[in-house]
């Protein structure tokens, strides 16, 4: 029943990817979870892929205004956009103030749900192939080839394209940042292989089974958002 639902997963593909590990979290927590999905848009009311989306990201918010115990939200959604793919209200975002817009818009968000009550939690970029990795390179595996494409970016590269977003989120002690990157890069290199296996389970979304890896950085980052949650629930008054 939607109406027990304590924390909400809320974004695109790229929260639903995480739904299994964040499902386990919320449960081994006697929380209980429900997914409030937006397929192929970003959960943002006013920067998006167009107004339909932007349409459907505020429906989604106000959904999430009507379930009562909700005290949690996690965002999570892609944050490697094409230049020209994201537009304002007023038409197509500059490329140069893509990242710019997008924060702020996020930010927008934030404050949204913390104006609801919520405790929030976003969950920062991750570095993606952006071709077909896994069938491509599981196929060389398989036949003892060599592997074509890169499996990894430097993380110098992801951190030029990202390094703006992780540095604002961090920053902000109001909100929980969970930062998979740091699961996902190591040795100044960002895998998409780790020890003979795609991390991904196709050009950028991550596989099921390597979810495991990255319960280092969601459950500690959860546990710390339902303690806050708690803390901030307004008590019973004891008269």
């Amino acid at each position: 029943n939607p109406a027990d639902a304590t924390v909400a997963l809320f974004g695109n593909s790229h929260a639903q990817m995480y739904a299994p590990l964040v499902a386990s979290i919320v449960q081994e927590n006697n929380e209980r979870g429900i997914l409030v999905p937006l397929n192929a848009c970003l959960p943002l009311a006013d920067f998006n892929l167009g107004p339909p989306c932007m349409d459907l990201a505020a429906k989604d918010l106000s959904a999430i205004e009507g379930l009562p115990r909700v005290h949690v939200v996690i965002v999570s959604m892609n944050w490697d956009w094409k230049p020209n793919s994201l537009s304002t209200r007023a038409g197509t975002a500059p490329a140069e103030m893509q990242t710019k817009l997008l924060i702020e818009s996020v930010d927008r968000l934030i404050s949204d749900l913390e104006r609801l009550g919520k405790t929030v939690v976003l969950v920062g970029p991750i570095s993606v192939p952006g071709w077909d990795f896994p069938s491509i390179v599981g196929r060389e595996l398989a036949f003892h080839n060599r592997i074509s494409g890169p499996v990894f970016s430097p993380e110098s590269e992801f951190m030029l394209s990202q390094g703006t977003v992780i540095e604002h989120y961090s920053s902000r002690s109001d909100i929980i940042f969970i930062r998979p990157d740091l699961v996902q890069c190591e040795l100044g290199r960002c895998d998409y292989l780790r020890d003979g296996t795609s991390l991904f389970a196709d050009s950028n979304h991550i596989a099921a089974y390597a979810l495991p890896l990255f319960r280092a950085v969601f459950e500690p980052a959860l546990k710390q958002a339902f303690i806050r949650a708690a803390q901030s629930k307004p008590q019973p008054s004891s008269n």
